[in-house]
């Protein structure tokens, strides 16, 4: 029984590995689209890059973790997995680390409210949102502040999310469904960011002369 479990589990791991968007869709990809964030001292951790203070990335190591620092100067870390707690290691580093448990099929408004209040306070930033992969939760969640915080509309954040080259896979369709059913005003309002037309969106341009970058 265990055993034939155990086969389940990697055949679902390699079922949601093998489906996943890789590369961008659109050649070349939009300029404004997130960019994978190209650095050897990673060490085969893939992270994007959607804004200067707004990274994602599949989960880290201890040692990836204290890379992200150096390089990328992450300040706080947010980790959306259900089972996996990386609050020693983090805090330890010296980073704020901010836990936002959710399931990869019930990714809910209050989700994306909590994520939202950590990217409103600039002391946070940079930030690095993660979860197992990289391209779904956190991806998701990346989607959701460029709609409601950057003013991007849903369907070009969702076309970035699923077309960008993220490592989203489509078997989380429930997760663009999340995105294009929020209601924005809502979502702003409890994340202390007022109503949609009381601040001017933030620009989507990208450019950081720390590290160079290949569009994704």
């Amino acid at each position: 029984m265990a055993l034939r479990l155990l086969l389940c589990g990697l055949l679902l791991t390699g079922c949601r590995a093998a489906g996943r968007n890789i590369a961008p869709l659109h050649n070349p990809p939009p300029e404004h689209w997130s960019q994978r964030v190209e650095d050897e001292e990673f060490d085969g951790l893939v992270v994007f890059r959607r804004t200067d203070h707004l990274y994602h990335s599949g989960q880290p190591s201890p040692e990836q973790f204290k890379t992200l620092q150096q390089r990328l100067g992450i300040r706080t870390v947010v980790n959306v997995r259900r089972t996996h707690s990386e609050e020693k290691v983090v805090e330890t580093l010296g980073m704020k680390y901010v836990w936002i448990p959710i399931p990869a099929w019930s990714l809910k408004q209050e989700h994306a409210v909590e994520f939202l209040k950590v990217m409103r306070d600039p002391s946070n930033h940079p930030v690095l949102v993660y979860c197992w992969y990289g391209g779904d939760r956190s991806n998701t969640l990346s989607a959701i502040y460029r709609v409601a915080v950057q003013g991007w509309s849903k369907e070009e954040a969702i076309r970035e999310m699923t077309e960008g080259g993220n490592y989203f896979h489509p078997f989380w369709q429930n997760l663009v469904w999340t995105v294009r059913e929020m209601d924005v005003q809502r979502v702003r309002l409890l994340a202390g960011y007022g109503a949609p037309d009381q601040v001017e969106p933030e620009s989507s341009h990208v450019s950081d002369s720390r590290m160079e970058t290949r569009s994704r």
